[in-house]
Formats: C-alpha cells, structure tokens, sequence
C-alpha cells in the first residue's frame, strides 16, 4: 500500500514537473518569432526579422528602433509593408533585444552603421529604405551619410541625429562600467529596482504620451529579463557619446520627418530644425502621437510612410 502511494506520488511528481517544463517551453515570445534569425558580425551576435514578399519585392525597407527598444516596437508595421510587396528588415542593435549583451561594443551612430550595412550587404544588394526611431534614427542618418549610393530613401521617426556631445563625466562613466565589480553592480541594482512591469509602464507611459497596454508592457520587459541587459542598457548610453557631427551634405535622397505632436523626449522643433537643414525633407506631423507615433498611432504612421515609399513627389 506505501509502495503504491509512492508511485502515485512519484508519477504525479513527473507529471508536474513535465507539464512545469514544456509549458515553459511553449511560452510564446512577443520579441522572437518564426521570422526570427541571428547571424555573427564581428564577433557579435545579431538578432533579427526579416519578412519576404510573396512577389518580387517592390523595394526594401530598413526599421532600427530607439532606446530601450527591440524589433517588437514595429510590430504594428512590418507586417503591414510587407503584404504590400516590400521584403521588410528590423533588427536588434547590440545590447539589446536579443542581440549580443555581454560584450563591449562601441555604440556611436557612426559605429552602428557600420554593423548594420554589413548585415543588410549580406541579405541584398540593392538599395534600402532606412527608417529610424529615435536613436535608431541618428544610427540611420549616419547609414545614409555613409552609404549614400545605397540609400533609396530616409526617414526620421521623432529622431536624435548627432546631438550627443561628449564630457568628462561621461568618460569616466564609461570606463567604469567595464570594471567587472561595477558592471554586476549595475546589473544587480538594475534588476532590483528598474527591471519590472511598473517600471516599464511609467517609461512607456512617459514615452507614448498615453496609458500603455499589458502586451505593450511585457514586450518591452521580455528582452530585459535576459542576463547582462540592465548593464548592457547603461553601458550603450555612455559608450555612445563620443560623435563625429553627422554630414547631413550628404544626404541628398529624399527625406521623411515623421513627428508625434506631443512627443515630450524628442520635442517637434528638432523636427522642424532637421526639416529646415534638409531641402529634400518632408515633415509630417501625427495630431496627439507621443515619442512612439508607429505603435500609439500605428495606422496613420503607416499610411503617411507608404505614400511617402510609393511616390517621390514631394507634396503628396
């Protein structure tokens, strides 16, 4: 009789723990997906999305998120352009996402750009439309600057190109976050205090201009619950800082502002600055849209940026 009440002991034991085991297995991310590939650039390991055509491709199109971001901010716009015929790329920039966390990296836009042509050479070589959000758009004006010949289009969604200037106090902070007793130090208090739902929920309130939704929220924490990512976060916003001034002469390719009205982070007169030094620009200006005018405000963002892809006249 014990013998039988330890076998069903150790049987619903099994059970347990094999149903514990596969329920995590069969967890779906909000960040990863079927689309989702990695490939090893200079020692650093990429993670990115890239969504193909079912026909030939109309042209290819380039999304780079913004800080403390990942591929899921595009997740109300990629999809979208790409069952209109357009081969669709957004990646993970080292530190976050799913990228590479754990190893130094230098995180200047003229940096990143680099990283990133590699990895678009790689996939085609034609040209690409670059959009960039936030400081995801510094990183692709440097790109266009850089590969001018390569560059179809431009598009700065509320974007910060080149402003970041460099001090002594950020020096220091970069070099000590290398120091491997304040990086675990960092990433422990991080952990403690930054990297949980209510955080994510203020920052993204702050960053929408409005109340963020759950799946919103837990997209954001996803990547962050990954060993080394609040370290990672500190260390791409201090090894960052030291640029070179963006050569805006050399974006001569037609040229799309994309700004939330409301936006408090990267308020609408950097857009209209941007605007006044570029004469191929264009500015559109989403009425109520926050710092995050693709995922608030998903299907105007969407309509103004294919009619921007579909003609090159500059007043439609």
């Amino acid at each position: 009789m014990k013998r039988y009440k330890i076998n069903i002991l150790l049987t619903y034991l099994f059970i347990l723990l094999f149903f514990s085991a596969n329920a995590g297995l069969k967890k779906e991310s909000l960040v990863l997906s079927e689309k989702s590939k990695f490939m090893n650039i200079n020692g650093f390991n990429i993670h990115y999305k890239i969504y193909e055509p079912e026909i030939e491709s109309k042209a290819n199109i380039l999304f780079i998120h913004g800080i403390a971001a990942s591929v899921f901010s595009w997740r109300k716009n990629i999809e979208f352009f790409s069952e209109r015929g357009y081969r669709v790329l957004a990646l993970d920039m080292p530190g976050y996402g799913y990228s590479e966390k754990n190893k130094p990296f230098d995180h200047s836009h003229e940096s990143r750009a680099k990283l990133v042509w590699e990895l678009m050479d790689s996939i085609s070589d034609e040209k690409w439309i670059l959009v960039g959000h936030s400081m995801g758009g510094g990183t692709a004006g440097f790109m266009a600057a850089m590969k001018p010949e390569k560059t179809e289009k431009l598009v700065f969604v509320d974007a910060i190109y080149g402003e970041f200037e460099n001090n002594h106090g950020r020096t220091i902070a970069r070099y000590f976050i290398r120091i491997p007793v304040v990086y675990h130090l960092i990433e422990g208090l991080g952990k403690k205090s930054l990297i949980n739902y209510d955080s994510i929920e203020k920052f993204l309130t702050s960053a929408y201009g409005e109340n963020p939704d759950s799946i919103a929220v837990m997209g954001y924490l996803e990547p962050f619950l990954i060993e080394g990512s609040s370290a990672a976060f500190f260390h791409t916003v201090f090894s960052g800082l030291n640029e070179t001034e963006p050569d805006i002469d050399k974006i001569d390719m037609p040229v799309l502002l994309i700004w939330g009205e409301n936006d408090t982070w990267v308020p609408l007169e950097l857009g209209k600055y941007f605007h006044s030094k570029m004469d191929n620009s264009i500015l559109k200006v989403i009425p109520d849209a926050g710092h995050n005018p693709m995922e608030t405000h998903a299907d105007d963002f969407n309509e103004i940026l294919l009619r921007f892809i579909q003609k090159d006249e500059k007043n439609n």
